[in-house]
């Protein structure tokens, strides 16, 4: 490796297969984007389609539904970078999604939601309840500007 130097820019002088590895370190920007292409194209070949008021969030219904309407699906797919969160009618179609998908990606289940993005999620199974929190979050955000919401006296 050497450096020719030239008035205006130093340039690097490298041997080729150097050249290609920088080349794709230096293409990772667009990383993520090929990444939400990949994911669209395996769900879109899955059967489903993502909501146009929300393109991180896909479903698929087990009859044929017009694209405009969100009634019903039989799963619900939200996507974060490579987390999924699956939402289905039953624990049938869920592990079948998960066959399917563990086809084309390496997949790791870790198990029932407990937080997502700073929000907790807390399931009932006997009251077929489901309720998310920011409360830890808010907490930690009070903490960190010093902000005591308890020794607070109610403004009058």
């Amino acid at each position: 490796m050497r450096f020719i130097s030239n008035c205006q820019q130093d340039l690097l002088v490298i041997p080729t297969n150097t050249r290609r590895l920088l080349k794709s370190l230096y293409s990772l920007k667009q990383a993520p984007r090929i990444w939400a292409k990949t994911h669209y194209k395996a769900l879109e070949a899955l059967g489903f389609r993502y909501l146009d008021c929300e393109p991180s969030i896909f479903s698929r219904f087990s009859t044929q539904t017009p694209k405009a309407i969100f009634i019903n699906p039989e799963l619900v797919i939200t996507v974060y970078v490579d987390d999924l969160i699956l939402l289905g009618k039953t624990s049938t179609v869920i592990q079948q999604f998960k066959a399917a998908i563990g086809k084309q990606f390496s997949i790791k289940d870790l198990g029932p939601t407990q937080d997502y993005l700073e929000i907790e999620i807390s399931r009932d199974r006997t009251l077929e309840t489901i309720t998310l929190s920011q409360e830890a979050y808010l907490e930690a955000v009070l903490r960190k500007f010093e902000i005591s919401i308890w020794n607070r006296k109610p403004d009058i």
